[in-house]
């Protein structure tokens, strides 16, 4: 029988959405149950019995245990319930480390990355980092901490080894002349519309938001329905999405929200088995061990050169083959492809997100503006906030200062740092710190540091202009002119695509590109993927930290 699950949204802050993939109607605990008995590996529906679970208190929980104590699938999920909480676990019966079988009944990360040597300290430096980024918490030393460090000395100094900063790849460049970009911000609006409303998804009317520091802010509604019949699994998804698009001008937000749509649209696919029948480029589904593809001489991606929550060990996955820069393709799981992706097969992520997604007018333009993401996030994840690093700007440009000065007017004072990474590519963190002192941020990398640092100040998830004034930052800070910040673009945008991909796989991190064009949009969107780049800088207990963010601690 056919699963219907649905995309609910839990909570929106600003536009940053928190979702989950939910069953339709009234399924309850028993009911749950018995369908992850014949489905151990629906994501969904885990997920929605942990949430039932947790509702239950102690008392409950010990009749569970009492009554299907022998079950992996009940005890598991008691278990993924108080992970976490000691003493809980304690007076359950369950502080010992997970049975094999409750490892393997659960599609989710938590139990598996709980069971990883030393992830006890991970954890709490996790914390610790986590406070930094979010809070701007002081970075203790190790002794201050109490903690250990999780790598020796040895592995710190090595982290950064091997990267070549794109200055160095650059200077072996003859910088042309700037020509046109593209097609203009509105022509982009209109033919992606167009082509949305031929595909036939339903959109609403466009609205402004405030959300933001972006002058101008969209946001749109969308339908979305998609079938999967993978394996054990056989549901369907739908729901209404939102996406958002900023600007310095109506036009840019309005390109931005509607290739927002594209993107996201197109990366919810139906799966037929492992037929991927929405692709364009016809590309179907591998199911296998990654032992198994090696043996057969296949080339795939072994997952542990991401940053996965549970390592890899030689489980049965999915595979899509993905595009090399230089031609030929790797095999790269599916999970690391596709939106909230539940197919038949455990997760090796809590949550991959939407890190690498990205559509554009032309491939070109879809490549780089994934790759630009992933390596903002990496930068962001490595770096830690320190105070002696803000400053504030100033530009010589025209709309840009009199954005600035109209944040002034309102009382909201934009602070900025530099978190550029050993790949040398210019990213910068924007933020506002709210009456509450809670802070508010954005990030963004790219070749222009002046365009990177604007893009930066627009993700900022703070109201404007109806919003509080901010906390005011530190009065004797640096003002740094944009447009002196460090510039590597080459005039288009084929030559910043292969200028940013020779700086990675000279760096030993070649990039990978999932091709996401649908047959019925046509347009382009790629995920991608690069090994040995860091991909979150949100931590939670099961993350695994990498000892590039301890370099300089």
């Amino acid at each position: 029988m056919t699963m219907e699950y649905e995309f609910r949204v839990l909570d929106t802050q600003a536009t940053v959405g928190f979702a989950a993939c939910v069953p339709k109607g009234d399924v309850d605990l028993d009911a749950a149950l018995a369908h992850l008995r014949a489905c151990p590996m629906d994501d969904y529906m885990h997920v929605h019995a942990l949430t039932l679970v947790q509702r239950l208190d102690d008392a409950a929980l010990r009749n569970m245990l009492d009554l299907h104590g022998d079950d992996p699938l009940v005890s598991g999920l008691v278990r993924e319930c108080v992970l976490g909480q000691p003493e809980r676990a304690r007076a359950l019966g369950l502080d010992g480390p997970a049975s094999e079988g409750e490892l393997s009944a659960s599609p989710l990360v938590e139990l598996r990355a709980a069971a990883r040597p030393g992830q006890d300290v991970h954890a709490a430096w996790g914390a610790i980092f986590r406070e930094n980024k979010v809070a701007h918490a002081p970075m203790p030393t190790s002794a201050q901490a109490g903690l250990a460090l999780p790598f020796s000395p040895e592995e710190i100094a090595a982290a950064n080894e091997g990267f070549v900063s794109v200055t160095d790849i650059a200077a072996q460049r003859v910088k042309r002349a700037r020509k046109g970009g593209g097609p203009s911000a509105e022509a982009t609006a209109r033919e992606a519309e167009g082509r949305l409303e031929a595909a036939g998804v339903a959109m609403s009317q466009q609205a402004r938001h405030t959300d933001s520091l972006s002058p101008v802010g969209l946001v749109r509604q969308w339908k979305r329905r998609v079938t999967v019949r993978n394996g054990r699994l056989d549901y369907d998804l739908d729901g209404v999405f939102m996406s958002y698009g900023k600007g310095l001008t109506f036009d840019v937000a309005w390109a931005s929200v509607v290739m927002e749509v594209v993107e996201r649209y197109s990366s919810w696919v139906d799966v037929d088995g492992l037929a991927l029948p929405d692709l364009a480029a016809g590309r179907d589904l591998v199911c296998a061990r990654l032992s198994e593809l090696r043996r057969d001489g296949r080339d795939a991606l072994d997952p542990n050169a991401l940053p996965v929550d549970a390592p890899y060990a030689d489980e049965p996955l999915h595979w899509l083959p993905c595009d090399r820069p230089g031609g030929g393709t790797l095999l790269v799981p599916a999970q690391f492809v596709f939106l909230f992706c539940n197919l038949d097969e455990p997760s090796l992520f809590g949550g991959f997100g939407s890190t690498g997604l990205a559509s554009g007018s032309t491939m070109a333009q879809a490549r780089l503006g994934a790759l630009l993401e992933v390596v903002e996030r990496d930068a962001e994840t490595v770096s830690t906030v320190a105070p002696e690093r803000w400053f504030r700007i100033e530009s010589r440009d025209r709309q840009v200062r009199e954005l600035l000065e109209n944040y002034r007017k309102r009382g909201l004072d934009v602070l900025f740092a530099e978190c550029t990474s050993a790949l040398g590519i210019p990213c910068y963190r924007a933020f506002a710190t709210g009456p509450q002192g809670q802070v508010a941020k954005g990030a963004s990398a790219g070749l222009c540091g002046a365009k990177a640092i604007v893009s930066a100040m627009l993700e900022v998830p703070y109201p404007f202009p109806f919003g509080p004034a901010s906390l005011p930052g530190p009065a004797e800070l640096p003002v740094v002119c944009i447009e002196d910040l460090p510039d590597h673009s080459t005039g288009s945008i084929e030559g910043d695509l292969r200028l940013v991909e020779q700086t990675l796989s000279a760096s030993g991190r070649e990039p990978l590109y999932a091709d996401l064009m649908r047959r019925d949009l046509r347009y382009p969107v790629v995920r991608a993927i690069v090994p040995g780049l860091e991909l979150l800088p949100d931590f939670d207990r099961s993350s695994r930290l990498s000892p590039r963010l301890f370099v300089g601690a």
